[in-house]
Formats: structure tokens, C-alpha cells, sequence
């Protein structure tokens, strides 16, 4: 494994864990938040030491007492004392109200001073002005009410009553703070692991590519409806679950958790830790996508438009002539002739305004056509000469190369047949070793093997050079197979191939060169006998089909021909590659070379293991041949 791997392995399990701590944590900071909520506190208590700057005091002990005494004193359905009685003022709570009306008051002391007492929670309305204590807090000091500027107003609590509330106060803030504190701590970690776990998501140290893995690979369509799909499942699932658990209030009554609240928190727990997971693992794969910037790419949208987009855009980006220069040349100059037609088009219609300038779009166009034309044959000529030029060049090489085989085979068949010469003398000399003879055998058989080789080349170059010399004349196209399977007889039997042969009655009268017929037939059955399955049957036929003689020759090969039709007839290909003995690769050229030079047409069929030869020949006549068949020597 490499270097790169193992780092990609280590950065996905680092990944992963970063993940289900993020959940964690999230997790942590929802149970938390659910517990604070439990204790039905005031939000002020998070962020004040003291109970009198609360809004619970400010509202429930001063601002609300203050409106009510204010609505009271001015009541004129109520006397002053029936509407002090109504009050229902809390305990603690002193005041004094006076104006050209009324008097109300719930103290015996009515001086401002007394009331100066309580700085804590001490406020005064004075000609038309409110003031407050030195210690009093006057945050919500914007929702007192606005007496009679002649009105006369003082109000105070006692601090007895606000001691004991600022020690509940205390021992509430000491309560919940750490778990606030605890909240605050996690978001902060949360918020860095979250930056972190997208900032490197998909990297890798040691390469900038971005690392994708399958779920980035998933079409964006499919990606957000199983994602959406996945959502609403949860969402489902959480309603059903969260709904069975009723609010409890059971910790401000008792002071204690209820099971109903801890089976709901277990509950939060699970269906936050879950929400967490998925949102991280779709976010992240997104991430990576945008990093790779294949978002929109990868889409069924996107690709769908590129397509549509992509094959309106082959017609004029000539990407298909881009290796063609000449054709290019071509391509750009239509493009430019269709681009300039169609400004003349518009052009004249714009000029039907102005019938004097119509006559200037023909003019301009058949000065356009005219360009056209003339640049577009001077390509055409350096196409065909350009064309020319490379059909010599091929055939010029062709020539070559038949030329070279030709003389190397040629100057070849003088020293072997001095060594077949030789071989032969030294096989006749007396006094040779044992191990001596067996040299001299194998070089007389590998002598007159190569001499065959060299004249299969020489065979070969001068029948596709089409110098190959041919004596046309009439044949028997059965007799020519009958006497070319009895001259293999012996090599046949050697074999434990059954051969099945199936001739017409009458003759099969074909224009053609006999030899060269007979070589060809000789080439396919002995193939035949070298590569095909022992203990089968081997196919030997000739029928008439419409107005040719057709020779099919089919066998089961004994190996896997994993191999087309044009590369088995390639020159040195060998069927069979784990051969090592006899056959140069020339035998199916050299039939297929001969057929054409003699007229006929060489069909090759490969299906599965079944090896099969069509050789086909026009009829010349349907009547016997005057003359015997010449004897063919092979």
C-alpha cells in the first residue's frame, strides 16, 4: 500500500471520529439547553449577578405595581381606599401618591427621604421627571408611566423582601451556569472541529487532488432526494417519538427529574446525535464536491444540457476535421461562408426600408460565393495531390517491400541448397558417431524446412506483387479435391481425424490455374491436420451455389482461437502460439494470396472452436471436360 493510501485511510478515520465527537457534542449542548429550560428560569439569570437588575424584579415588583397604583389613583369609578384595597400589592412594596386629586399612599411615612432609604429600588416622579435610587437599576426604566407633571409619585421595595429572592436568585445562577458555561465551551470546540472537518475533508497531505469516494459520485439529483428522503424519515420518526412525552414541570415542583423527562432527553440525545451524523456526511460530501468543482457536474441536469449543449456545438467546432488540416481549412471556410450568408439575409431584410441599397446584399453574396468557390477548389487540389502523393508513397513501399522478399529469397535458395547438398554427402559417409548422424539428420530437416519457407516468400511476394505466373485453363474442380485428398492420404492416416467428404456427381468445370488450386488445398487440409481436435471430424465439400462452385473445409480446433479472422490471416501467424514445430505462419496467406490470383474469393470463418474455409469459383460450364484433368505433381 502506498504512502498516498495509508494517508487517505488515516484522514477518513480521523474524519469519521471527528464526526460522531461533533455529534457528541451537539448532543451535549441540546440536553443542556433542555435542562436550563426545565428550570423555568428568567434568561436574565445567565447574565445578572443580581436579582434586583432583573426583568422579573423590574416588571413583577416595580413597573406593573407602579401602572397599577397609577390606574388606581386616577380611577373614577373607585375612592382612593377601595382602590388601595384592590390592589393586591405585593409584600414589601411601599408608595406615595399625591396629586390636585387624590392621595394614595399604603405608608405612614410619606417624605422623600423614607423612601431614599431603599436605594436598591427606589424610584421618584417629580414635576413631570422620574428619578431613580443610586444603586436602583433602570434598565426597563422605559416602561414607567407618565403621571400628571403636577402629580407627586415615590415608590420603594423594602430590601427585606429583596434578600431573600437574590439569594434563591444565587443558588439558581450557581445551578444552571456551569451547564450554560458547559454550552458556551462546546459551541466554540464544535465551531472549530466543524471548520476543520470541512476545511480538510477530501485532502489528502502529499497530493492536491481531491479524494472522492463513492457518495460523492452519486448523481446530485439522486444524492439531495435520498438525502431529503432520509430527512423526512427522521423528522417522522422524531414526531412520533418526542409526541409520547408529555412536558413535565416535575423539577420545579420537586426539585428532581421525572422519567418522563429522562426518557425524553434520551430521546433529544438520540434524534440530535442521528440529525448531527447525516448533516455532517451530507455537508461534507458536498464540500468535497465543490472542492473538485464537479457540484454541477455531477448531476443528471447538468449533463443531460452538456450533451444537448455538446452535439449543437460539433457542428461548428470542426473537432471532428481537427486532425485533417486541409479538410480543416475546408470546414472553417463554410462555416465562415454560412456565417456571412446569413448577415446578407439580414441585411436585406433590414434594407427593405431603403429599396435604393437592396441591390447591395445580391452583389455582396455573389462576391462571397465566388471567394468561396475559388479558395474551396484550390484545397481540393492540394487534397488530391496531397492524396496522390501518399497513395505513391504506399505504393512505392509496397513495392520495396515485395522486392526485398523477393531477392532475399532468392539469394537465399543458392547456399541451401548447397547445405541440403552437404547434409545429404555427409549423411552418406561412413564412420560417423552415432551422435554425429543424429546432427547431420537435424540439419538436413531443418535445412529443408527453411527451404520451403523461403520458397512459401517467394511464392507469396510474387502472387501479391501480381507477378505470379498463371496458366488458366478449364478444370475439374472434383477431381482437383478428390486427387488432392488421396495424394494426402497417407498423411491423413497418420491422424485420428475423420474425414467426412461430400462431392457433387458431376464435375465442377471452373476457369483457373490447377497448380496453384492444388497448393491451395493442400495448405488448408494440412493446416487442418496440425491444429484440429484429435478424435473429430474434419468437413470436406463441394457444392453449386447459384453460379458458383464453393469448397468449404471446416474442422474443430484443439486450442482456443482467441483471434480475429484478418489477424490469423496475417503473414507468419501461427493459430496454435504454443507450437513449436513445423509451420512458418505462411499457409493461410499463401491460400488466401493464390485463391484471389486464381479468380476465386477466400472466405474464413471463426465461430467459438469451428474453424471454417470458403473457397468459391465461378462455373464455367456444366458440361464434362473434353481433356482429363492434367495430373497435378505436388
Amino acid at each position: 500500500m502506498d504512502i498516498k493510501s495509508k494517508n487517505y485511510k488515516r484522514r477518513r478515520v480521523i474524519h469519521g471520529i471527528g464526526v460522531v465527537i461533533l455529534a457528541a457534542m451537539a448532543v451535549g449542548i441540546l440536553l443542556s439547553a433542555y435542562y436550563i429550560n426545565l428550570q423555568r428560569i428568567d434568561d436574565d439569570l445567565l447574565f445578572r449577578s443580581n436579582y434586583k437588575d432583573s426583568g422579573e424584579f423590574a416588571w413583577n415588583y416595580v413597573i406593573d405595581p407602579i401602572r397599577a397604583i397609577g390606574e388606581a389613583a386616577t380611577s373614577e369609578t373607585e375612592t382612593p381606599e377601595s382602590a388601595l384595597e384592590s390592589l393586591g400589592l405585593a409584600e414589601g412594596i411601599l408608595f406615595y401618591y399625591e396629586d390636585a386629586d387624590a392621595v394614595l399612599t399604603n405608608s405612614s411615612e410619606t417624605s422623600r427621604d423614607f423612601f431614599a432609604q431603599h436605594p436598591n429600588a427606589f424610584f421618584a416622579y417629580e414635576n413631570g421627571r422620574w428619578s431613580a435610587g443610586a444603586t436602583t437599576s433602570v434598565e426597563y426604566s422605559y416602561a414607567l408611566p407618565n403621571f400628571d407633571p403636577s402629580a407627586t409619585f415615590y415608590f420603594a421595595v423594602d430590601d427585606s423582601v429583596i434578600g431573600p429572592k437574590q439569594v434563591a436568585w444565587s443558588d439558581m445562577r450557581n445551578k444552571v451556569m456551569p451547564y450554560a458555561i458547559g454550552i458556551l465551551v462546546q459551541l466554540a470546540l464544535g465551531l472549530i472541529l466543524f471548520i476543520y472537518l470541512l476545511v480538510t475533508t477530501g485532502r489528502v497531505r502529499g497530493s492536491r487532488e481531491v479524494q472522492l469516494n463513492w457518495l460523492d459520485h452519486i448523481y446530485l439529483e439522486v444524492f439531495v432526494a435520498v438525502f431529503i428522503a432520509a430527512y423526512g424519515i427522521w423528522g417522522l420518526a422524531a414526531e412520533a417519538s418526542l409526541d409520547g412525552f408529555s412536558y413535565s414541570n416535575g423539577i420545579i415542583v420537586s426539585g428532581q427529574m421525572t422519567t418522563n423527562d429522562i426518557y425524553m432527553m434520551m430521546a433529544l440525545g438520540f434524534f440530535g446525535f442521528t440529525f448531527v451524523i447525516m448533516t455532517m456526511v451530507a455537508l461534507m460530501s458536498i464540500v468535497r464536491r465543490l472542492k473538485a468543482r464537479i457540484f454541477i457536474k455531477q448531476s443528471i441536469s447538468y449533463r443531460i444540457a452538456y450533451r444537448i449543449w455538446d452535439f449543437f456545438k460539433s457542428f461548428f467546432d470542426g473537432r471532428h476535421v481537427e486532425s485533417y488540416p486541409l479538410t480543416k481549412v475546408l470546414f472553417q471556410r463554410q462555416k465562415r461562408f454560412i456565417i456571412g450568408s446569413a448577415g446578407l439575409v439580414f441585411l436585406t431584410f433590414l434594407f427593405l426600408m431603403a429599396p435604393p441599397l437592396l441591390l447591395i446584399p445580391p452583389i455582396l453574396e455573389g462576391v462571397l460565393i465566388y471567394w468561396y468557390i475559388k479558395y474551396n477548389n484550390e484545397t481540393y487540389e492540394a487534397i488530391n495531390q496531397g492524396f496522390n502523393e501518399s497513395l505513391e508513397d504506399q505504393m512505392k513501399a509496397e513495392r520495396m517491400k515485395i522486392a526485398l522478399v523477393t531477392n532475399v529469397s532468392h539469394d537465399l535458395k543458392t547456399p541451401l541448397t548447397s547445405i541440403i547438398s552437404y547434409a545429404e554427402l555427409l549423411s552418406r559417409e561412413e564412420g560417423l558417431s552415432e551422435s554425429a548422424r543424429d546432427y547431420v539428420s537435424i540439419l538436413s530437416e531443418k535445412s529443408n524446412r527453411l527451404k520451403n519457407i523461403v520458397s512459401d516468400l517467394f511464392d507469396l511476394a510474387k502472387s501479391t506483387s501480381g507477378n505470379l505466373p498463371l496458366e488458366m485453363e478449364n478444370i475439374d474442380l472434383k477431381k482437383l479435391v478428390e486427387q488432392t485428398l488421396a495424394d494426402m492420404e497417407d498423411d491423413i492416416s497418420k491422424t485420428t481425424l475423420k474425414f467426412k467428404v461430400e462431392l457433387p456427381e458431376t464435375p465442377m468445370i471452373i476457369y483457373s490455374d490447377g497448380k496453384k488450386l492444388y497448393r491451395v488445398l493442400q495448405n488448408l487440409l494440412d493446416n487442418t491436420l496440425k491444429y484440429a481436435l484429435p478424435d473429430t471430424r474434419v468437413f470436406v465439400s463441394l457444392k453449386q451455389s447459384g453460379s458458383k462452385a464453393v469448397v468449404e473445409i471446416k474442422n474443430i480446433a484443439a486450442y482456443e482461437m482467441n483471434f480475429s479472422e484478418d489477424e490469423i490471416l496475417q503473414r507468419f501467424t501461427r493459430g496454435d502460439e504454443a507450437r513449436s514445430t513445423e509451420g512458418s505462419g505462411l499457409g493461410l496467406s499463401i491460400a488466401e494470396s493464390f485463391t484471389q490470383a486464381c479468380g476465386g474469393n477466400f472466405i474464413l470463418h471463426i465461430d467459438g472452436d469451428l474453424f471454417k474455409v470458403l473457397l468459391s469459383f465461378k462455373l464455367e460450364s456444366k458440361e464434362p471436360i473434353e481433356n482429363e484433368v492434367m495430373t497435378l505433381e505436388q
